[in-house]
């Protein structure tokens, strides 16, 4: 965190969640995301990911899928 904060230029960093990121990255703004992995053969599981920047993150359209269908 230091290191970022000293950059010149933005930074976007996604993470898991915990709470030992939480308070290493508290200076910085966030976003909370809910997202699915998928892992192997697993099915799919629920996970959060935290979105930090130095600059203001604005929230993504409700239909924004980085994968659409492919039918």
């Amino acid at each position: 965190a230091d290191t970022l904060k000293g950059i010149q230029g933005k930074f976007m960093l996604s993470i898991n969640d915990h709470p030992d990121i939480r308070k290493i990255f508290r200076d910085f703004n966030h976003k909370e995301v809910s997202l699915l992995y998928s892992i192997g053969q697993q099915g799919p599981t629920e996970a959060n990911e935290l979105i930090y920047s130095n600059y203001e993150l604005k929230e993504a359209p409700p239909d924004l899928t980085l994968f659409p269908s492919m039918h």
